[in-house]
């Protein structure tokens, strides 16, 4: 089993990307803001892709009762998480303050759609750091009491 991003995650992703780089083609002060949002988002969700979002493809699994044959793999991915914590959420505040400014930017050129673009970025960090990094960190302690001896 090769675990993947679940699908939804995989295209709310996608859809992000797909908005910004419209953005980054929109020209104009725009254009350049968006750009600067890419150099902020792309080290971030290559980091994001790597760490948080492959192991909650094994979520499903996991609450039918099942371990994935990749549980040494997903606890190790849980424990770098872990230690990204804080280093993921300073990004998020990078990210969201370019984010802003893209959308400054939109609104002074009259772009609605991409000056919207900020708040709906700003819903997907708050639910990266409330409950996907959470749940992730969750799925590495569980499979690590789930080998104890004192667990069964």
């Amino acid at each position: 089993m090769k675990l993947r991003a679940p699908k939804a995650l995989a295209i709310e992703h996608h859809a992000l990307h797909a908005q910004i780089e419209a953005a980054v083609r929109s020209g104009g002060e725009t254009a350049r803001a968006a750009a600067a949002l890419v150099e902020a988002v792309r080290p971030h969700f290559l980091k994001e892709e790597k760490y948080a979002l492959r192991p909650l493809g094994a979520l499903r699994l996991l609450a039918k009762g099942k371990v994935p044959p990749e549980a040494r793999f997903l606890q190790a991915q849980s424990e770098q998480l872990r230690e990204y914590f804080p280093s993921m959420v300073a990004e998020h505040k990078r990210i969201l303050a370019a984010a802003k400014r893209m959308a400054a930017a939109a609104r002074k050129e009259n772009k609605p759609a991409h000056a919207r673009f900020a708040a709906k970025l700003q819903l997907h960090l708050l639910t990266e750091e409330t409950v996907l990094y959470p749940a992730v960190i969750l799925i590495g302690d569980y499979l690590r009491l789930r080998r104890s001896p004192w667990v069964h």
